[in-house]
């Protein structure tokens, strides 16, 4: 996903700043750069996707059933503190004067650690956990 986001800082730098008023749809299909920005946000999308889904089939195959509704609801609440802290981050970011187009390689070096923390949560696979399912449920 990272790569994707920095196609897409790459592509963003080569747009030129429009001024006026907003492109409408067709005139934004026949800029010669649309089809690369379609490209960088479809793939970040995918791959988007790609982490999402496995690390919801993770949390829910490594945990009791009984414990499976808290665990979705404790991981979505660390996911929307961990959106309210990186908003701040940009926040803070673009006050010291960094452009939109600038912080996307912030967003890039952020998949780092999104990386990282899957091989963690992969490695943790192997490790059983205490109240943890050990066997399908039949």
């Amino acid at each position: 996903m990272g790569v994707f986001i920095l196609y897409l800082h790459y592509v963003a730098r080569r747009w030129p700043e429009i001024s006026g008023p907003f492109m409408d749809f067709t005139t934004f299909l026949a800029h010669p750069l649309a089809p690369q920005l379609l490209i960088a946000l479809g793939g970040i999308a995918v791959l988007g996707g790609m982490f999402v889904v496995p690390l919801y089939a993770f949390l829910t195959t490594t945990v009791a059933p009984d414990r499976t509704a808290r665990t979705v609801a404790a991981n979505n609440i660390v996911n929307s503190g961990a959106m309210v802290i990186g908003s701040v981050l940009m926040m803070g970011i673009a006050a010291l004067g960094v452009s939109v187009t600038e912080a996307l390689l912030v967003v890039a070096v952020m998949c780092v650690g999104s990386a990282y923390t899957a091989w963690l949560l992969h490695k943790a696979c192997d490790i059983p956990l205490p109240g943890a399912a050990s066997e399908p449920a039949e």
